[in-house]
């Protein structure tokens, strides 16, 4: 059985470990040697695999530059190898810088400069070996600049002084281009310089109030190595979102997702997953990784979301019962989830409706635009930036340009972006369950008395006084805010609120169980398609609790039950009971 690595993306310990590898190595010769490029796609589509399997091709052996065999043993078996030509001529031929920035968080300014100046000195120390043995350096200038990153200690700079924050700016903003010129003077090669997550230090700069100071550091940075910068080979930036002025890197070539050119080079194409899931004997669960994980479209390509589509294979592959093993929401950034809570919290009408559309299933008519700033999440935020951002972090896709306006219509990709909307909308009423819970104890008490009239008013007012759980694509959208709205209504004492729980012969959307008036209620969820009967629906939900004996158990206990077959259509839901 494969192994799979979920939490690596180091090319060389991937290959070297046997793990589960998706050749992308057709994006050397697409790069070549001489690249300077800015690559934008959402987090979790292996930009940093990618960077890191870039370094493994074309890094040197710094001890001995004529032996290439550690970059010939990890390409041996991939699709690079067979252009032998390519692979003679530049293949271990170039010194290598490769950082990444995603660690540069902080919220302060020095916080997030001191994180930054770590990397730096790490990277220095990387190289200190190689370079200090070089006889072709001098020992007076060349040590002295060595010596002044490489020795340096980050715990005795002064960060309250604004002369030292000042040096350390300087000095960082030089630290690349110092570097390829000693590495051009020791070994006679011009580098190639790689920074992976270009853009995540400008996150927390907007979120805390420092994004001009730590624009400073980024863009001196970025253009003091990459711009005029005659030690430079090649010059390969990642980011997940573009934002134009605040790099200060013009003459960098951007290829975003609908640029054919490199469409499949980040991300699964559907092809290479379903070949991953037939080697891996998990092909059972194709459709179903599809819709969970798919959906993306690049340049017209359909893509899934390859952190995703890995981890929910490593816990197939260890589930004690891989066959009934069912996908679920590995999203889990902080940050992301306070731009779900934005956009789900906001108030103007017309955004609201906009997001509305999306999680009914439609399209939205927008202009997908590269920002002229990193744009904190917050409520002076204009909202329809925040559709931007929700394209640029992976919550929205582009179906479509109208050649002749120039419009973009851009979709929910798949479940797993509604389900994390689902989700966040539970916190939001775990957050907020004040303003809601009077309804909610309303709603519980309907259910318990079996008043399948008000519990359909009550629900249809909960849809309509939040905008983000109308939802035709998927009824786990609908159970999943319900759930959340029942879940500030339980007294832990003598009530459980069970969801998807194992039941008689199959698994319950959401059992209330009293245990002191030994009463239950049991609901099924389903979704109406256009035209399809809701009381045909309902009826069928119905049907399923008897025929899975959900209330079995409940019945033994002499329990008096309640059963609800809820179906929902777009702003619309309807209740029956037996």
């Amino acid at each position: 059985m494969k192994k799979i690595l979920t939490d690596s993306d180091d090319f060389e310990t991937i290959i070297r470990t046997g793990a589960a590898y998706v050749d992308k190595t057709e994006l050397l010769e697409k790069i070549g040697p001489c690249s300077y490029s800015i690559f934008v796609r959402p987090p979790r589509f292996g930009k940093s695999l990618n960077m890191s399997m870039i370094k493994s091709f074309f890094e040197m052996n710094y001890a001995d530059p004529a032996n290439k065999s550690k970059p010939k043993e990890l390409f041996q078996n991939l699709q690079i190898m067979k252009n032998k030509e390519f692979c003679e001529k530049y293949m271990g031929e170039y010194p290598v810088i490769s950082i990444s920035l995603k660690s540069v968080r902080g919220k302060t300014f020095e916080e997030a400069l001191k994180a930054f100046t770590e990397i730096i000195i790490d990277l220095y120390k990387s190289f200190a070996g190689v370079l200090y043995s070089s006889p072709k350096l001098n020992r007076e200038y060349d040590y002295c600049t060595l010596d002044f990153f490489a020795k340096l200690d980050i715990e005795n700079l002064d960060w309250t002084n604004p002369h030292s924050i000042s040096s350390i700016v300087l000095g960082i903003n030089k630290s690349l281009e110092v570097l390829t010129y000693l590495l051009f003077k020791a070994f006679g090669k011009h580098t190639i310089v790689l920074i992976d997550d270009f853009d995540e230090p400008l996150r927390d700069a907007a979120a805390y109030g420092y994004y001009e100071n730590m624009r400073e550091v980024t863009s001196g940075m970025g253009n003091a190595v990459l711009k005029t910068n005659s030690n430079l080979q090649s010059g390969i930036l990642t980011c997940s979102v573009f934002v134009a002025l605040d790099y200060g890197i013009d003459h960098l070539s951007v290829y975003e997702t609908d640029y054919e050119y490199y469409s499949t080079m980040f991300g699964f194409t559907y092809e290479e997953t379903e070949e991953l899931l037939k080697r891996l004997n998990l092909d059972s669960h194709t459709e179903d990784v599809i819709e969970w994980y798919g959906g993306y479209n690049f340049a017209n390509n359909k893509m899934v979301c390859p952190e995703s589509l890995l981890k929910f294979c490593a816990d197939v592959l260890t589930s004690p019962d891989p066959v009934t093993f069912e996908p679920k929401n590995y999203r889990i950034d902080a940050e992301e989830k306070e731009l779900i809570k934005y956009s789900l919290q906001n108030n103007d009408y017309l955004f609201s409706e906009c997001l509305q559309n999306l999680l009914d299933g439609d399209s939205y008519q927008t202009n997908i635009s590269v920002l002229s700033k990193y744009y904190p999440i917050n409520k002076e935020m204009n909202p329809f930036w925040a559709f931007d951002l929700l394209f640029f972090r992976g919550f929205l896709t582009l179906v479509k340009t109208d050649s002749k306006t120039g419009n973009d219509y851009v979709v929910i990709p798949n479940r797993e972006v509604l389900d994390f909307f689902g989700l966040t909308t539970k916190e939001i009423f775990n957050a907020t369950k004040l303003n809601w819970k009077e309804k909610a104890l309303a709603f519980k008490e309907a259910l318990f008395k079996n008043d399948k009239d008000k519990v359909q008013s009550l629900i249809n007012e909960l849809l309509i006084n939040f905008v983000s759980v109308r939802d035709t694509a998927y009824e786990s959208f609908y159970q999943v805010f319900l759930t959340g709205v029942l879940s500030i209504t339980i007294d832990q004492d003598h009530e459980e609120l069970l969801s998807n729980s194992e039941n008689g012969l199959g698994f319950a959307d959401t059992i209330i169980d009293n245990t002191i008036e030994s009463k239950v209620v049991i609901i099924e969820y389903k979704k109406a398609e256009k035209g399809e009967s809701f009381k045909k629906i309902c009826a069928e939900a119905l049907k399923q609790i008897d025929e899975n004996q959900y209330s079995h158990k409940y019945e033994q206990k002499d329990y008096s039950i309640c059963k609800y077959g809820i179906t929902f259509s777009g702003k619309n839901c309807w209740v029956a009971t037996p």
